[in-house]
């Protein structure tokens, strides 16, 4: 009873300790309360080739996730809430002495709450070829998500791996014409890693991935004299407009990515890891379930990026810095008349650093703070309008972390958030009324200002049934600028995570 009170104790007021006991598992930290151990090709540039980097790491884990945000402080594209249900199974094992495997499974639904038009699940790619209808509803998207991870030394310093994702999903939208629609995705990497001395590492990996999606309107029943209204949208504006009951849309995506990892490891003093990815994913539309013709066509190339450092200098202290880059080109046409429709580049500097320090053997404080830098340039001939904003985000965060007793530990930290639009350019000719009076939001969302507050806490637990329990919460409340388009509308952000890690192999 006594250690039921005391777990409760340190849900409500947790913190976060020695970030050794934290491996794998967000504290709400960025770069310090880590775990050295996860600076390295594997945690760091998705190097399955590296899997076998702590092969004394065999645990079997059982997740739950749960995130929310609601809010109407969105673009117009957006629903109003979101809800994201997960449940993860999880297990590493050696297979021998040079070969390792990791895997995991997952059901997952997906709820998005008052979503206006839209209906293609990923909506958020830049494609402009987006399908929807004129009502306005809740969707569910049910599915589930494996994992495969597959290691081998070839030799003391040579190693190779292999990883594949695969999820399938079903979505439903739960208002007449109530349409729906299936998805399946599958992502494969294959890697080599090469250990040149004792602490410096390089590898190399590749991609292929493959998704689809088929979405068919069909007639609803239990609406018989209902009208339906099918938006085919080519760009932000002019949508085409039809008043029928049936139709079906298939979108066949297409991607190609290689790249480097590397790291330089020097136990108890510093661990640096970093990588470079870059490819393209293409997108081919087609609509009718009968003979079904080319609708469109989106090709966006791609460059990610990110170098992570984290220092012991001394013994109290831990000194971590992180650098993350995106950039990516795309251009749509409209297959029929091969015209050339839409363009977009998107760039994103992100610095984050910060320092820790031992107060006691059991308490720790710590401080960082970072900034991210966003340009995003789009050209949408199709609806004559050109949009062109740059976004500047100053973050901070500050916490500590405490050992309760040698069974309990745990993190509290405070974030803040300020954003802001220090240029911005907008250009449109002739708008119709579904831009002036809905899609024009999407614009105004991006050149809109705001402040975030976040508190997270995390809390490690030793239980007297064996394992260990992890717990995260997280809450964020965001504003909008004074004066906006936005009013008095915010938003809410609500994660939360339990997972109990156990030795069974």
């Amino acid at each position: 009873m006594k250690k039921i009170i005391i777990l409760l104790v340190v849900v409500l007021l947790s913190a976060e300790v020695y970030s050794q006991q934290y491996k794998e598992f967000n504290t709400g930290f960025i770069t310090i309360f880590k775990n050295p151990a996860e600076i390295n090709s594997y945690y760091f540039g998705n190097n399955p080739a590296v899997l076998s980097f702590e092969p004394e790491d065999e645990l079997l884990s059982l997740k739950t996730q749960v995130d929310v945000d609601d809010g109407k402080f969105k673009r117009f594209i957006d629903p109003v809430s979101n809800r994201d249900y997960q449940l993860i199974a999880s297990g590493k094992k050696a297979i021998d002495e040079s070969q390792r495997f990791k895997g995991s499974f997952a059901f997952q639904r997906f709820e998005r709450k008052n979503w206006t038009w839209f209906f293609t699940r990923d909506y958020q790619t830049g494609n402009p070829f987006l399908l929807g209808d004129s009502t306005t509803g809740d969707t569910r998207i049910n599915g589930i998500a494996m994992n495969a991870e597959y290691s081998i030394n070839l030799s003391e310093k040579f190693s190779a791996g292999a990883s594949l994702d695969y999820s399938v999903d079903e979505t439903l939208k739960e208002i007449s014409p109530r349409p729906t629609s299936v998805h399946r995705n599958i992502h494969s990497r294959i890697a080599l890693n090469y250990l040149f001395t004792s602490s410096i590492s390089l590898g190399i990996i590749a991609d292929v991935y493959d998704k689809m999606e088929r979405i068919a309107y069909r007639e609803d029943e239990g609406a018989l004299l209902q009208e339906t209204i099918i938006l085919k949208f080519k760009g932000y504006d002019f949508p085409n407009v039809f008043r029928k009951k049936t139709e079906t849309r298939y979108s066949y995506i297409n991607g190609y990515a290689a790249g480097l990892t590397f790291s330089h490891i020097l136990p108890h003093k510093s661990s640096l890891a970093g990588y470079i990815l870059t490819g393209f994913d293409k997108t081919n539309i087609k609509d009718d379930a009968v003979l079904p013709k080319a609708e469109g066509f989106w090709k966006n190339d791609y460059l990610n990026a990110g170098l992570q450092l984290l220092m012991h200098p001394f013994n109290n202290y831990q000194i971590g810095f992180k650098y993350n880059f995106h950039s990516s080109d795309g251009w749509a046409k409209y297959s029929p008349f091969n015209v050339l429709y839409y363009e977009r580049n998107f760039d994103i500097h992100s610095f984050t650093g910060g320092i820790q320090y031992a107060l006691s053997r059991k308490i720790a404080a710590g401080i960082e703070g970072g900034i991210s830098l966003t340009a995003l340039k789009e050209e949408d001939h199709y609806s004559a309008l050109f949009n062109n904003v740059k976004e500047n985000i100053l973050y901070a965060r500050t916490g500590f972390s405490i050992d309760w007793n040698d069974d309990i530990s745990s993190i509290i930290s405070y974030g803040y958030s300020n954003k802001s639009v220090p240029e911005y350019s907008y250009n449109a000719e002739g708008e119709s009324d579904y831009f002036i009076n809905y899609r024009q939001y999407d614009l105004t969302y991006l050149r809109t200002g705001y402040n975030k507050h976040n508190i997270v806490i995390a809390s490690k637990i030793n239980p007297w049934f064996g394992g260990y329990i992890y717990l995260y919460l997280d809450y964020s409340l965001i504003n909008p600028e004074s004066g906006s388009a936005f009013g008095n509308e915010n938003k809410s952000q609500f994660k939360s995570t339990i997972e109990y890690r156990v030795k069974v192999f």
